[in-house]
């Protein structure tokens, strides 16, 4: 038996998560919701919960930054992100904060209830001790070992024209149960990770560099500047030189007065 905490502030999203676990028939004890991330501290503390869904953008205080506070007030629930957001960067920021599985939404029921049910398994093998949820290394622990080393791989090597046979040479597996586990514990692929990684790094260097857009694409994993450019836009919105432009009117680049003249 375990108490179930929702924390989204979409009221459909809720009802239908809330819906899924009374229909699967779970044995949760309780079942309580809130709308943002302060909501949830002052839940967590009322009612203790076991189990939480949380939402990563909420008013307020964002679901992850509320999670970093209920692990400060050694809050041991379990905790499963649902959330539109699938970047790597908050794929791993997730499961350094103790997170045992990422959910991209829409959630399906029979997701939801494949991740209820690992938990309620966790919570029976006391996996969810102050230990284990509030030690970077020990949550890191709780992603499989082949994850950890995909994204160190990716981390590594994004600078540079990598493939998943690369990738699943240096982790020691094939390409297919590779690719299967890692969607399975991020919630996305291992390509769009590696993407948004070198999105990550080019604005990284838009923003602090006056290096050139071919020099850019180059040092990011990009072949090609005018496929480069494309991506960016596509994913952003804005080409890099517009995206650059915006950074310097805003006055938040790294880029001097006498390196503007060289753009």
């Amino acid at each position: 038996m375990y108490n179930l905490l929702i924390a989204d502030d979409e009221e459909l999203e809720r009802e239908a998560l809330h819906l899924f676990v009374v229909q699967s028939e779970t044995d949760a004890v309780s079942i309580a919701e809130c709308v943002s991330g302060t909501e949830l501290i002052k839940k967590c503390m009322e009612i203790r919960p076991d189990i939480i869904i949380l939402d990563i953008n909420m008013p307020g205080l964002n679901g992850l930054e509320a999670l970093k506070k209920i692990r400060q007030a050694d809050c041991r629930a379990l905790v499963i992100i649902s959330s539109a957001y699938d970047q790597f960067d908050y794929a791993v920021a997730a499961m350094q904060l103790g997170v045992i599985n990422f959910l991209v939404k829409p959630v399906k029921k029979e997701v939801l209830i494949g991740a209820l049910s690992k938990a309620k398994e966790m919570l029976k093998c006391g996996q969810n001790s102050p230990a284990a949820l509030q030690s970077n290394e020990t949550a890191k622990g709780l992603m499989p070992q082949s994850i950890q080393r995909i994204i160190d791989y990716l981390e590594t090597n994004y600078n540079r024209q990598i493939s998943l046979d690369d990738i699943a040479e240096n982790c020691g597996c094939s390409k297919y149960h590779m690719s299967h586990i890692f969607r399975q514990h991020t919630g996305t692929t291992i390509s769009c990770c590696l993407l948004d990684l070198r999105l990550k790094k080019a604005k990284e260097l838009l923003e602090t560099t006056a290096r050139s857009i071919k020099e850019i694409s180059a040092v990011t994993g990009f072949s090609d500047p005018n496929y480069f450019s494309l991506v960016f836009k596509k994913n952003t919105g804005i080409s890099p030189v517009q995206y650059r432009s915006r950074q310097i009117s805003a006055g938040i680049t790294g880029i001097t007065e006498s390196n503007r003249k060289s753009l």
